[in-house]
């Protein structure tokens, strides 16, 4: 991309995150509707701002994004999607994970936003440890957070950025079961103590 260009769209950019700020604004007068609405128009004009300033050389029928621009559609939509902007949610819980969305850092907000989903089955001896340098959790590299993803032999694990859920596939081996899990004769599952330290 041109100078020229990089500029236009931050321009557009910086706008339009003014927009979103505002659309977060625990003391914004939108309705959780209104919110949507401007959410998916700054979206819609960022991406416009893109066509019009920075893609001359593609054809009129299509959008080739840049890379740094390629998940911005998922986020937004993701967000939409988000307790924060649905509807028939409690207040309570509205605002939770509004103040939560405010003080998240960058890295914390991407699975915030988008749930990331990690496959448990093959992963190598550094993965879902903690690093020692810098005291954070190795993820594995995230799959997409689709059904189709999940199998039924498959062992997962969903990164909300609140909430990390375990998922079974129907056929999981009794073998991986017990290897992680403790059953008891209720069928009740714990991680095992050996799991967890190994993960500290």
């Amino acid at each position: 991309l041109s100078p020229v260009c990089l500029g236009s769209l931050r321009r557009a950019a910086s706008i339009n995150a003014e927009y979103m700020g505002e659309i977060l604004n625990p003391l914004g007068e939108d309705t959780i509707e209104m919110s949507r609405d401007r959410l998916l128009e700054a979206c819609t004009e960022m991406l416009s701002a893109y066509r019009k300033l920075c893609s001359n050389d593609s054809s009129t029928d299509q959008l080739v994004l840049p890379e740094k621009l390629r998940l911005l559609p998922l986020i937004i939509f993701s967000l939409m999607k988000h307790k924060i902007l649905t509807d028939g949610v409690h207040p309570d819980v509205r605002v939770f994970h509004l103040l939560i969305s405010l003080s998240n850092s960058c890295k914390s907000a991407a699975a915030y936003t988008y749930p990331h989903l990690y496959s448990l089955c093959k992963l190598k001896p550094w993965e879902c440890t903690i690093d020692k340098q810098t005291n954070q959790i190795c993820w594995p590299l995230p799959g997409a957070l689709s059904k189709k993803t999940l199998k039924d032999h498959g062992l997962y694990l969903i990164n909300t950025g609140v909430d990390i859920w375990i998922v079974l596939g129907d056929a999981l081996s009794e073998e991986v079961i017990n290897e992680v899990f403790l059953v008891d004769d209720q069928g009740n599952m714990e991680l095992r103590q050996e799991v967890y330290r190994r993960s500290r």
